[in-house]
């Protein structure tokens, strides 16, 4: 019986297209050492591992694809989610129960050189001078805070949001007030689908 050597063999395994391999193995078969059943069985082997190793390419490479884009979606879902969390929390500063609502317990909040870890104190002297406003000025004083350009990152269930707000104030009776602007840092964290804030750095410009 005619022998292709292993040699031949392998070089034509190796270097032939798919659909020239068996071709090119079978006319090497004429020459040297094994049997041609084994060369047809090799081929087909070798022409099952290339299937093989691009389907397994192919399907790694549509995984990342895959993980890459719903990687994307999800940060684009939580700085939208973010960016709504701040912008209600800055409508409710005449509404400090609402308010309070969004904050943790643990929060930190800054303002100027003044620090203060504690939620409950921090809210009774907010909600004094909020009260000891509208008996001073009544009801008709005006208020307008704006948030101007947002820079929010998000780092997995914890966001970093830093803004300028503005604030416009009118009196009753009196013209409006030069506009005060002040910067603005928020942590927020993650908790069960719902951002709230954990730390707050304000101070004037």
């Amino acid at each position: 019986m005619a022998l292709l050597s292993k040699v031949e063999l392998t070089k034509s395994v190796n270097t032939a297209d798919e659909g020239n391999l068996l071709s090119e193995s079978e006319a090497k078969f004429e020459r040297e050492s094994l049997p041609l059943m084994e060369v047809k069985a090799l081929c087909y082997m070798r022409t099952l591992s290339r299937r093989k190793s691009v389907s397994a390419k192919t399907v790694l490479f549509s995984l990342f694809l895959g993980i890459a884009f719903f990687s994307l979606s999800a940060n684009a879902d939580d700085a939208s989610d973010v960016r709504a969390a701040i912008e209600r929390w800055n409508n409710l500063e005449s509404d400090l129960g609402a308010q309070a609502a969004m904050i943790r317990k643990d929060r930190v909040q800054i303002v100027g050189a003044v620090r203060k870890r504690n939620q409950d104190t921090n809210l009774a002297s907010q909600q004094f001078n909020h009260d000891a406003d509208l008996a001073a000025y009544g009801d008709a004083t005006r208020r307008l805070i704006l948030i101007e350009d947002p820079e929010i990152r998000i780092y997995g269930a914890t966001a970093v949001a830093s803004f300028t707000q503005i604030y416009f104030t009118a009196n009753a009776g009196q013209p409006a007030n030069p506009p005060m602007r002040a910067w603005s840092t928020l942590v927020l964290v993650k908790n069960e689908g719902q951002w709230k804030i954990a730390h707050h750095h304000w101070s004037r410009q």
